[in-house]
């Protein structure tokens, strides 16, 4: 599965690329987070990702690596881990990029491909691809707001 997004900012682009690096802010944005660490700083992570899908709730050990990155506009992240309660794989692959758009702030696109394996799966693409569109938005607008509302509060 594959999907597309994009937000726009109303702050520089360098700010919110620093926000994306802020793990302690990170984890707040990504929707079910309950806990994240650097392993290798720039390089790997570690969180652990519940979330409901269907009758299905999911407990997700994430392993996240940068695959790439070039400050402050692209940024791609494979996280993979397994559930095993639910004998459930998942890999996700998010390629960020960003827009400078100068007083119009920045633009945010960012394209996910999701791969799921096992018991999750059998729930259907419709319904594991409505969930998983759920949760981008969801991403995007909580990054959004957090951004948005920093940059308010910095101008007063």
């Amino acid at each position: 599965m594959e999907f597309h997004e994009v937000v726009t900012i109303l702050a520089p682009s360098q700010r919110v690329w620093d926000f994306l690096w802020d793990i302690e802010q990170m984890i707040t944005c990504i929707p079910g987070c309950e806990t994240a660490q650097v392993v290798e700083i720039g390089k790997r992570y570690k969180a652990v990702v519940g979330q409901k899908v269907g009758p299905f709730t999911l407990k997700l050990p994430l392993e996240i690596i940068i695959k790439e990155r070039k400050a402050p506009q692209h940024l791609v992240v494979v996280a993979s881990g397994r559930d095993n309660r639910v004998s459930t794989n998942v890999t996700i692959e998010l390629e960020l990029h960003l827009t400078d758009r100068g007083s119009e702030g920045t633009e945010m696109t960012f394209t996910t491909r999701m791969n799921i394996l096992g018991k999750l799966a059998t729930l259907g693409h419709g319904l594991i691809q409505r969930k998983a569109k759920e949760v981008i938005a969801q991403f995007a607008r909580t990054i959004k707001q957090h951004l948005e509302e920093g940059e308010h509060l910095a101008a007063v």
